[in-house]
C-alpha cells in the first residue's frame, strides 16, 4: 500500500524525501510528502 501511494505522488509531479531532504527509504522513520513546488520551503519550516 504504502509503495502504491508513494507511487501515486510521484507520478503526480509530487516529492517525498525524509526531513533530512534525503530520498525517502522504507527503513526512515519520517516523511515529507508534498506537491513538490513548496517542498524545499517546507523543509526549511520543519529544520529552522
Amino acid at each position: 500500500m504504502r509503495e502504491l501511494a508513494i507511487k501515486a505522488v510521484k507520478e503526480a509531479g509530487g516529492k517525498i524525501t525524509n526531513l533530512s531532504g534525503e530520498e525517502w527509504r522504507f527503513h526512515d522513520t519520517d516523511l515529507l510528502a508534498s506537491n513538490g513546488k513548496v517542498h524545499d520551503e517546507i523543509l526549511k519550516i520543519i529544520n529552522g
